[in-house]
């Protein structure tokens, strides 16, 4: 089956406003700013609840006391922190999301929705019938079942390809921007170079859209097209949200039955500890670091170290640098014929796929 890319384009936009949309994302970048900024008024609000029943018993509670828990000023004594400050900028500014956003938004109506159409998943044995008992229910219905299609497969694109930057030399010199970062805080989630960026938004972009046309075929009525992408935006939203709360230094456990399924910020904290290798990989959800055998829930207080072990605070010198040494190190491991070599796990680190 082949797939006419003018025409592809001509029936997506008769059903979606892509100049609006367009608008939105790209010339309007306080739109991005205040999706920010919504997320940290989330953070502060988990912050302040658990300074007030877990971290603030036993002393003199107040606002004040709570605002310096979840904002403390032992942040601005970490230079690495300053850089995070100067990535913050440029993504509330909208540089570099709107960036992403508006590919995604080129690459998803056009590429994606091609392949997705050639595929045509929803029509094979065993997803058809559950396709047209799908189409059948009510729209709200539809944008749930789209939600969870499109968390489920997301997830698995992030954690697929979030795995292969820690585990591949070459792709690790472009994510290792973001695990810099000697402590962590909300403005952490916005140290992404930009390689990497892209990488773990396509792919997880790709993940959802292949889930959800398992059930929505991509040439669908107005009507469901628009339960397909309301979810696949729904579960874009909640990643903004969520990504606040666990890039921070609050404590907070979803207990042992949910941190199996759903990243807490204890979880993701593993993850960024720099004696902890391979491990939680997960976005929103811990569910595939459960069935591929990546979760790691640590003990009680466990103290941890962030960073990475091959460089120290000294190493942080500016976006400039952030940008631009990724791809020399990049090079070099090609040149030496290292770039898809696996390094061995320090002896002394805990990996739980070493078990």
């Amino acid at each position: 089956m082949s797939v006419d890319a003018g025409e592809l384009w001509r029936s997506v936009t008769a059903i979606v406003d892509v100049p609006a949309l367009w608008e939105q994302f790209w010339v309007r970048p306080v739109g991005v700013g205040l999706l920010y900024w919504r997320g940290i008024l989330a953070y502060s609000v988990v912050g302040l609840a658990f300074y007030a029943l877990v971290a603030g018993r036993g002393t003199p509670r107040s606002l004040s006391a709570g605002v310096r828990y979840i904002f403390p000023a032992s942040l601005a004594a970490h230079r690495s922190f300053w850089i995070d400050l100067k990535f913050l900028l440029l993504d509330v500014l909208g540089i570099r999301r709107q960036f992403m956003v508006g590919v995604s938004l080129v690459l998803g109506v056009t590429v994606y929705a091609g392949w997705l159409q050639q595929l045509a998943l929803y029509s094979r044995p065993g997803f058809a019938t559950l396709s047209a008992a799908v189409l059948g229910l009510p729209t709200p219905a539809q944008m749930v079942i789209a939600f969870v299609l499109a968390m489920l497969g997301g997830e698995l694109g992030f954690y697929a390809i979030h795995r292969a930057s820690h585990q591949v030399p070459l792709l690790w010199q472009f994510h290792k921007v973001h695990h810099y970062s000697q402590q962590l805080n909300p403005a952490v989630i916005t140290r992404l170079h930009p390689v990497d960026d892209a990488l773990q938004t396509q792919v997880g972009f790709l993940g959802s859209l292949l889930f959800t046309s398992v059930v929505f075929p991509s040439d669908i009525d107005a009507l469901s097209f628009s339960a397909q992408s309301g979810g696949v935006v729904a579960f874009m939203l909640l990643k903004s949200f969520t990504s606040k709360l666990t890039h921070s230094h609050i404590p907070v456990s979803f207990g042992p039955v949910l941190d199996r399924i759903v990243v807490s910020p204890v979880m993701h904290q593993m993850h960024h500890s720099r004696d902890i290798f391979d491990t939680n990989y997960g976005n929103v959800l811990t569910l595939w670091d459960t069935i591929f055998g990546t979760l790691y829930r640590p003990p009680r207080d466990a103290p941890i170290r962030f960073g990475i072990r091959e460089f120290d605070d000294n190493h942080y010198r500016g976006i400039l640098h952030c940008t631009i040494e990724p791809f020399l190190e990049a090079a070099r491991l090609l040149r030496e014929g290292r770039a898809f070599r696996r390094p061995p796990v320090p002896a002394d680190a805990i990996a739980p796929t070493r078990r």
